[in-house]
């Protein structure tokens, strides 16, 4: 039994009527209340994450296509473009961060303790033990919900970076720059490196195994 559940059930029933029952209880709603939150949170997260990429490309085809911006060079244009892509990246990047690393992380943690108060009192409905059981049953080290949320912000990003290698290319090709695809196949594959590491990295399992 943990130190939380003995001391719940060593208070005295309060003056007002309140049994164990009922303090067990209002824990559990607490619990539900703030799941509910944090998953509204990260279901808002994942809204800006769509927009920040529309929004990146509604902006490169006005640069691109705007007649306020064809006295501008191709070169300048191409070179924008790429800048614009990149912050869009970038952007996106700290939204999969804060969804991830941040508000999942606190999820998790209301989760785990009101599966706790499950495993203590057994007249709980077994929602979360449930939950666990077919997680852990899943992986015992990767957290599959994290996984499919990382591949969400994976593609996201991947077409940002895709965009910004192309406008680099055309960009250095303009200049006469030779070889240039010493340049962009090397960064490119350095940003499929990055894009693993940072998926390998916000989706381990929270839970205890």
């Amino acid at each position: 039994m943990s130190k939380f559940a003995y001391k719940l059930r060593q208070l005295p029933d309060s003056t007002d009527g309140h049994s164990l029952f009922d303090r067990v209880w209002s824990i559990v709603k607490e619990c539900g209340e703030e799941e509910r939150h944090f998953n509204q949170l990260q279901s808002v997260y994942r809204g800006i994450a769509s927009t920040w990429l529309l929004a990146t490309f509604a902006a490169v085809g006005y640069l691109l296509f705007s007649k306020d911006t064809q006295s501008t060079g191709n070169q300048m244009r191409h070179l924008f473009s790429a800048l614009i892509c990149l912050l869009g990246a970038w952007g996106i990047g700290l939204i999969w961060l804060l969804d991830l690393k941040v508000y999942h992380r606190l999820l998790v943690a209301v989760f785990e303790e009101g599966r706790k108060l499950e495993n203590e009192f057994n007249w709980l409905p077994r929602l979360r033990t449930n939950m666990y059981r077919i997680e852990r049953k899943q992986n015992k080290s990767r957290d599959p919900i994290r996984e499919m949320l990382a591949a969400y912000y994976v593609g996201t990003v991947t077409v940002c970076l895709f965009a910004f290698w192309v406008f680099v290319s055309w960009y250095l090709r303009k200049i006469c720059v030779h070889h240039w695809y010493y340049c962009t196949l090397p960064g490119s594959a350095l940003s499929v490196a990055v894009l693993c590491r940072a998926f390998w990295w916000t989706t381990p399992a929270d839970l205890p195994s």
